[in-house]
């Protein structure tokens, strides 16, 4: 595959946030720690609002609650892996369950 068909590849998943604390400061590290480990961009939304995976002020900017939906978003390298390791991470509950 030749890099532009590389930045092509798209990933999405929708995970609901199950630890009863929320996206709080600890989880929302945890998040932008596992995103920065991926080279491709990816984006979470809750609501009507976007936020990168890899700024930590911008995920908290979101503050979504217990049993609110995030929908993850990859794009380019290694964007199937990304959301697979970001929904596992909210499934798991930041190891807060």
């Amino acid at each position: 595959m030749d890099e532009d068909s590389q930045d092509r590849i798209e990933a999405t998943g929708t995970v609901v946030i199950a630890n009863l604390k929320g996206l709080h400061a600890r989880p929302s590290h945890m998040l932008v720690t596992i995103a920065l480990d991926f080279d491709c961009e990816i984006e979470i939304q809750c609501r009507t609002l976007r936020a990168s995976a890899k700024s930590i002020l911008e995920v908290l900017t979101l503050a979504a609650s217990c049993g609110e939906s995030l929908s993850i978003r990859a794009v380019g390298e290694g964007a199937a892996a990304a959301v697979l390791s970001l929904v596992s991470l909210v499934e798991a509950g930041f190891d807060e369950l």
